[in-house]
């Protein structure tokens, strides 16, 4: 597969991976090596309160989670399957949307479209409801599309309770870009707004049906989610596998949080450009899920791989940084796995010898990626580094979408 990608090629090619990787499931169902797709399987975890919403509404269902996507499955009147089939579509035709507007390299995409997390966009979640606003928001943002940005706040505020990360990741972007300070101001009390307007109408729908005006922050209060130092060691729910998934997505986290912190430095210090708005809003984004996570739950990463990976903003950064790549030899290998052997032990990778290679064989699977990715398209899709490191990804992927399909928790 040579020559240049164009975005109608990389479409076709991500939607035709989506298939088939969803006709592998199903093959493995019906062949006994994995559980089959069916109401039983699809409906886990957080697919349950959406349900309950749906259903009967917040009376007796938790207000942790947002009306949007239980509203659009009320009104659709589907059952598990067809809502999870719609959230697929909604999925799909929303990265299409977003490979028009950022012309990713092919393998950008591909790497994203294997990552584990992309399941929670086949199952009765809001993954897809958000995606699809925060692409709006993305293509909004690139436009310079200031009312949009603004509606597509108010989707996403409705779909998902993101607003404590995405409002001040959009007042950065703002901070950080071109205008007068007038108008900087004039665009941060816009998306201010926005974002409170979509809250009221959360807290009056929750408090119409609980008595509740705070019932969120309740709800988050009894999950645990209040603001305490983490404990070290750094830990996940769900199980070794899923610790060393969450401890990728907090990596991804302090990745993206020291490369903002170099653009801010870059503009402030130097008064040098700032990167494309959507980059910064999804460095910031990024970011600022995996520190929330990092001082809500006690050391707790659980779902961090979820809402850092299953959001466009993944793909913004992927497809941003794979056009710079790094290329790596002996010494900066060398270099990248002690870092990352120094990292994982936030994880107690030092706990017995078996814990310690598998952190060591992860650190060298992600030098594999980034080894992979350090070269231009063309010549990263002929290297064989590439598919070993993509056909690995997708070995993850189908391992975790086990997983959640026996009941195991995954985010």
């Amino acid at each position: 597969m040579t020559g240049p990608s164009t975005p109608s090629r990389t479409t076709t090619l991500f939607l035709l991976y989506c298939v088939a990787m969803g006709a592998m499931v199903l093959l493995l169902g019906r062949t006994g090596h994995m559980p089959r797709i069916d109401t039983t399987t699809l409906m886990r975890f957080d697919a349950l309160h959406y349900a309950g919403i749906m259903r009967d509404g917040y009376a007796s269902n938790s207000s942790a989670f947002f009306p949007l996507f239980p509203f659009i499955w009320k009104c659709t009147s589907l059952g598990p399957i067809g809502i999870s089939i719609l959230n697929g579509t909604l999925f799909m035709a929303a990265t299409a949307w977003m490979i028009r507007i950022l012309r990713p390299p092919l393998h950008a995409v591909l790497l994203f479209a294997a990552l584990p997390a992309m399941l929670f966009f086949f199952v009765p979640y809001s993954e897809a409801t958000f995606f699809l606003g925060a692409t709006g928001m993305i293509w909004a943002a690139r436009e310079r599309k200031p009312w949009m940005i603004a509606l597509a706040m108010v989707w996403c505020t409705l779909a998902r309770p993101s607003f404590t990360v995405l409002l001040p990741a959009l007042l950065i972007m703002v901070g950080l870009g071109e205008g007068t300070i007038t108008r900087k101001a004039g665009h941060m009390l816009l998306y201010t707004g926005a974002c409170a307007l979509a809250l009221l109408a959360v807290i009056l729908a929750q408090h119409a049906a609980t008595g509740n005006y705070f019932g969120f922050y309740a709800a988050q209060a009894e999950f645990g989610n209040t603001f305490k130092m983490p404990k070290l060691p750094l830990t996940s729910w769900g199980g070794d596998a899923v610790v060393r998934l969450d401890s990728v997505a907090l990596l991804a986290g302090a990745t993206a949080g020291v490369l903002l912190l170099r653009a801010i430095g870059r503009r402030t210090l130097s008064h040098l450009p700032a990167p494309p708005p959507e980059v910064v809003l999804s460095m910031a984004y990024v970011a600022g899920m995996a520190l929330l996570a990092l001082l809500l739950r006690n050391g707790s990463l659980y779902s961090l791989n979820r809402f850092v990976f299953a959001t466009p903003f993944a793909l913004v950064l992927i497809a941003h940084y794979i056009r710079k790549p790094i290329p790596i030899n002996g010494r900066r290998a060398a270099i990248m796995f002690l870092v990352l052997s120094l990292y994982f032990l936030l994880f107690a990778s030092f706990v017995h010898i078996r814990t310690f290679l598998t952190y060591s064989a992860l650190a060298g699977f992600l030098i594999l990626i980034v080894y992979a990715l350090g070269r231009p398209g063309a010549q990263a899709l002929r290297h064989p580094a590439l598919w070993a490191a993509l056909i690995g990804v997708m070995v993850f992927q189908l391992y975790f979408i086990h997983r959640f399909l026996s009941g195991l928790w995954v985010a």
